[in-house]
């Protein structure tokens, strides 16, 4: 894909036209204005983008746009507007004046570890988790080379506060604390039949998208937008523990509505303040979202994040033998649960097709562990109905020392009292939910009982 721009730029008092053809991964520029050759050189397709975007609101697509007068000593310098090359005050003194930013910057030249002292200390300074997890989204969008170094060289201190339990926090309050944008919010009321669109608004080539519909945000419940904290602070997580590089990360939020009065209520709630969305139009907008994601962005990764029960299993059903797609909350917590299972095994001496695991609760997390459980029994010799005969699952809101097996189609099948089970599994998001004490006289009832806790 190219394009054509007739453009008049580079220094305030440049009245030259010169003609630049952007191609899909690089810009090249032709004009004989050694000033305009000298602004291009210097801040290539991405300077492009925002001289169209923000100072004269225009789409960048393929076509003839003429500006007619650009002053791109107005614009913040690329190197101090974008979080991904942003090193503030490290900007050495030759670099600042060959980025002409001498002057935006305090003359004192500071060392990443100077400056990563300095936020750490202003993390410690804040009482409340709430006001340090503000304060570090502010270093990340302006700094995130600084974001990272400090998460990193204090990775126990700093995940907590990034992610959970801090990041519930944050999502309650997102509407209310809203300072500044990151991601994309789409919305099915504004913007069906126009995603794709949407996502080219997106400056940078994604690799891994974590998309949520923020129908069970931890265990706070359908929040809506409020929900976006969750990946922003997932894709952090990518980039920090597991070396995924930033410039390819994209939190998304879609917005379907929600079904809670106390979000639509809210007279700072960012998001549609409608009924959530259900049936066969959700379906037709997932499917336009899943079918843009492919199109704009070809191979990417895209992450379901706490999506609701009713629609996290029929999703990853319905998409992943289409594309390279994943639940978080039934894959990835169903692996550690089995790797947890794995070691208890290797502790007790017993291997898992002995094991009788008892869950309590019966949301995305249990049953992605039970599925992981169920195909590894299958693996060591059982039939899939002496498997699933193995993973027991009980309501904790009943408090009852009653369980179900899992069925195939995830629909309790007579309940029947659980007897010794070996490996019980508590997932639960929500502070204070605890097992009743037939779940404990249960497992004591077992020779070395395994007990593993989940929290989000």
């Amino acid at each position: 894909m190219s394009g054509r721009y007739d453009v008049v730029g580079g220094e305030p008092t440049c009245s030259s036209r010169g003609l630049l053809r952007v191609g899909r991964e690089n810009l090249r520029e032709e004009t004989s204005d050694p000033s305009v050759r000298r602004v291009l050189k210097s801040s290539g397709e991405r300077a492009l983008r925002e001289v169209l975007r923000l100072a004269f609101f225009l789409p960048f697509q393929p076509g003839l746009v003429v500006v007619k007068s650009v002053h791109l000593s107005s614009l913040a310098p690329p190197c101090l507007s974008d979080s991904l090359t942003n090193r503030g005050t490290a900007f050495t003194a030759a670099e600042r004046r060959r980025l002409h930013v001498e002057g935006r910057l305090p003359p004192r030249v500071e060392s990443l570890e100077e400056q990563t002292a300095r936020v750490v200390a202003n993390v410690r300074a804040k009482a409340d988790p709430l006001e340090r997890y503000r304060y570090l989204s502010a270093v990340q969008s302006e700094n995130e080379i600084l974001f990272y170094r400090v998460v990193l060289d204090h990775l126990e201190e700093m995940l907590p506060i990034i992610y959970t339990p801090t990041v519930g926090r944050a999502c309650l309050e997102w509407s209310r604390l809203y300072e500044r944008p990151r991601g994309l919010y789409i919305s099915e009321a504004q913007h069906a039949g126009r995603v794709a669109d949407l996502l080219r608004h997106w400056p940078r080539r994604a690799a891994i998208i974590v998309v949520i519909d923020g129908g069970r945000i931890l265990g706070l419940g359908d929040l809506g937008v409020n929900g976006m904290g969750i990946p922003i602070g997932k894709l952090a997580l990518y980039t920090a523990c597991a070396g995924v590089l930033p410039e390819v990360c994209l939190p998304i939020a879609l917005d379907v509505g929600t079904d809670v009065d106390s979000v639509r209520s809210d007279a700072t709630y960012l998001g549609d303040r409608r009924a959530r969305l259900a049936g066969e139009r959700y379906d037709a907008f997932l499917e336009e979202f899943i079918t843009a994601t492919q199109a704009v962005f070809p191979g990417a990764v895209v992450q379901f994040e706490d999506f609701n029960n009713t629609s996290a299993f029929s999703l990853l059903r319905r998409y992943r033998d289409r594309l390279c797609c994943f639940n978080d909350d039934i894959q990835g917590t169903g692996a550690m649960g089995l790797a947890g299972l794995y070691s208890a095994g290797r502790i007790t001496g017993r291997p898992l097709n002995a094991q009788r695991i008892l869950f309590v609760g019966a949301g995305e997390a249990c049953l992605g562990i039970g599925d992981m459980a169920i195909a590894a029994m299958q693996q060591e010799g059982l039939s899939e109905a002496e498997a699933r005969q193995r993973c027991l699952f009980i309501d904790p809101e009943a408090r009852s020392s009653r369980a179900a097996p899992i069925s195939s189609t995830r629909s309790a099948v007579s309940p029947r009292t659980v007897a010794r089970p070996p490996v019980w599994s508590r997932r639960s998001t929500i502070s204070g939910r605890q097992c009743s004490s037939a779940h404990v006289r249960q497992g004591a009832s077992s020779h070395r009982p395994c007990s593993m806790p989940w929290r989000a």
